[in-house]
């Protein structure tokens, strides 16, 4: 994500970097030779260290309270997914789930076509807007004389990203650019901005692309 602003009549960017939470900072386990399996193969030792690092990893991790979405937000949210049965939007759900909380850091692609998108609706929307916005407003909070004007977010998805924005800076933001590969992910940001027609954000430009 890019914010820009022109403090004191000068062009800036601030590039958000992507951040990945509740990384763990266990050491790597030492390394596996013929011999080693078999012999944690016989005793069990490879399952018992698997689950205290698991453990551990676990124990590290620190709770937050959610984030609320905005009420609006909300309310396009279900008017969206109400068009689809729950025990459909549970399963897209799941596997979108099973996906990012594998054990591995090795993850195949996924394509984001319709079902996996309502699925990533239905069980992600709320915690990563509320990541977003947490930190956008410890920026915030660091920076009261920061001010955006834009913003350019690749990899838009939903668009959770201009939600959390315009929540945090409002008026000051007036063109915001998404850009995601997934055309079925690109009309449910579009659906969810249209749900709300009394909302800001009908005021301000969003374009949505495909490529950059």
């Amino acid at each position: 994500m890019i914010l820009t602003w022109r403090p004191h009549g000068c062009r800036l960017r601030l590039l958000f970097p992507f951040i990945r939470f509740s990384q763990s900072t266990l050491p790597p386990p030492p390394p596996l030779t013929v011999d080693t399996a078999a012999s944690n193969y016989e005793e069990g030792k490879g399952y018992e260290e698997k689950v205290v690092r698991k453990k551990k990893i676990k124990e590290e991790r620190v709770s937050l309270p959610p984030v609320p979405l905005p009420p609006l937000l909300g309310e396009a949210l279900r008017t969206v997914l109400s068009n689809y049965p729950p025990k459909s939007l549970i399963a897209a759900g799941n596997l979108i789930s099973e996906y990012i909380f594998r054990d591995t850091t090795v993850t195949p692609p996924i394509k984001y076509g319709r079902r996996i998108s309502i699925g990533y609706a239905a069980s992600r929307t709320q915690p990563v807007y509320g990541s977003t916005y947490r930190v956008l407003h410890e920026l915030s909070n660091i920076d009261k004389g920061f001010k955006p004007e834009t913003m350019l977010d690749y990899g838009s998805g939903l668009g959770t990203a201009v939600w959390a924005v315009h929540s945090i800076w409002g008026k000051s933001v007036y063109e915001y650019q998404t850009i995601d590969t997934s055309s079925d992910m690109g009309d449910l940001a579009r659906s969810l901005r249209n749900g709300t027609i009394h909302h800001l954000l009908h005021t301000v430009t969003i374009i949505y692309t495909a490529i950059l």
